[in-house]
């Protein structure tokens, strides 16, 4: 599947990797890592995922908020120590820091941080 996509997209460079639900985990590449050198890309290259981390952290928030772990009304403050932090809350900003629509640096790195310690008292 990914040779196919990436011959049809002029040889993009493709990864994935697939963790089944018995554990197995199936990796694979395609296409090249540069075009001018014709170097193939392995699964030894970094690719950057940009704003794909949104919908992660988004997900990883309403699945803490769900599981009563984190409330809509929580201050980041709770969670983060950063300046502004007491300033914005899960729920009332979320919109916003997870579109990164307010203009204050970190708040999407922070609250992956504080997810995952959320996760980790699970």
């Amino acid at each position: 599947m990914l040779d196919n996509y990436s011959a049809k997209k002029a040889g993009v460079g493709l990864q994935a990797t697939v963790i089944f639900p018995d554990g197995t985990v199936w990796s694979g590449v395609s296409g090249y890592a540069s075009h001018e050198k014709k170097c193939p890309l392995t699964l030894d290259h970094h690719l950057y995922i940009g704003s794909m981390t949104k919908l992660y952290t988004a997900t990883l928030v309403m699945e803490q908020v769900e599981n009563g772990t984190i409330a809509l009304d929580d201050p980041l403050s709770k969670w983060i120590d950063l300046p502004y932090a007491e300033e914005i809350t899960v729920g009332s900003e979320s919109h916003q820091w997870y579109s990164q629509l307010h203009g204050r640096p970190l708040v999407s790195c922070a609250v992956v941080w504080f997810s995952r310690k959320a996760m980790a008292t699970r």
